[in-house]
């Protein structure tokens, strides 16, 4: 099982939020999401280990691929995430 920061809780992540005015992104916000998605795939990697959940009843090839997909389809969304993140706020204007 990989390191937990003591206090962490897995898939918790802390926050810091910035003034609306700035819309920073935080690193915090970065590594949260990146946080996540590790978390996501370590618990995908045990299921397979135990052969439990989706995998439980697969050959060792089908589960491998299931796998395989889920954890592309992981580390997909995490970079969509990421992209979203790193994209310009689109500034308002009242007239």
């Amino acid at each position: 099982m990989l390191h937990q920061p003591e206090g962490r809780i897995p898939g918790q992540c802390r926050r810091n939020f910035s003034p609306p005015a700035s819309r920073a992104i935080s690193y915090d916000e970065r590594s949260c999401n990146s946080q996540q998605a590790a978390d996501a795939i370590e618990r995908e990697y045990e299921a397979v280990e135990l052969r439990v959940g989706k995998y439980a009843t697969l050959e060792e090839s089908e589960t491998y691929a299931l796998f395989a997909d889920t954890v592309e389809r992981l580390r997909d969304e995490q970079n969509k995430r990421q992209q979203q993140l790193d994209q310009p706020v689109e500034a308002t204007r009242e007239e």
